[in-house]
């Protein structure tokens, strides 16, 4: 009896992560990541659906790739979902392919090391808060954007950011109202 109680007590105590994902991959730049299958399409993903949102956090410059092979099939890499890479200090800088068109709420929360980003052309999308408290951030480069696109599917994504320079395509622009630019990076152009 002692022993059964032991065991339920020991299970019990045991903390059980919640995967996130379908499957994971290495990607190009050797960090693994995770994805969840949307069709012919996947979302990068984090390890764990709450926080701590990874076991092992990836660190260092990271390159998302723009499609992945999984059970044979061949999936797009289309959207960063929320929290895909929120906490995630170690990262300096990301890659995102050309295939992506939504960036999640929070997906870079805190992600206090980055320090360059380019936004694909095809991101019509950015959730709240994506880069809230990415203090290393300075500057963003957007390859190019249709403002028509992006209309209302922006949402303070930079807020508690230390953003100050903004590059879309050849155009630069320099955030100097710190507090709008932290909530709407439009109000920097």
């Amino acid at each position: 009896m002692k022993k059964i109680l032991f065991l339920l007590v020991l299970l019990m105590g045991m903390t059980c992560s919640v995967w996130a994902y379908d499957f994971s991959a290495t990607a190009p730049s050797g960090q693994t990541l995770y994805y969840t299958i949307d069709g012919s399409n996947v979302t990068v993903t984090s390890e764990n659906s709450s926080s701590p949102y990874y076991n092992t956090y990836p660190i260092g410059d990271l390159v998302i790739p723009d499609s992945v092979i999984y059970n044979g099939n061949t999936y797009w890499v289309t959207a960063i979902g929320s929290n895909a890479f929120n906490g995630c200090e170690g990262l300096t800088t990301v890659t995102i392919p050309g295939t992506v068109i939504t960036i999640g709420g929070s997906a870079f929360n805190g992600c206090t090391g980055l320090t360059s980003m380019t936004i694909p052309e095809a991101v019509t999308a950015i959730g709240m808060g994506s880069f809230y408290n990415c203090t290393g951030l300075t500057t963003l480069y957007f390859n190019s954007i249709n403002m028509n696109d992006w209309g209302t599917n922006i949402s303070s994504p930079f807020y508690s950011s230390s953003l100050t320079t903004i590059i879309i395509g050849y155009w630069n622009y320099l955030c100097n109202n710190r507090s709008f630019c932290n909530f709407y990076w439009q109000v920097c152009i």
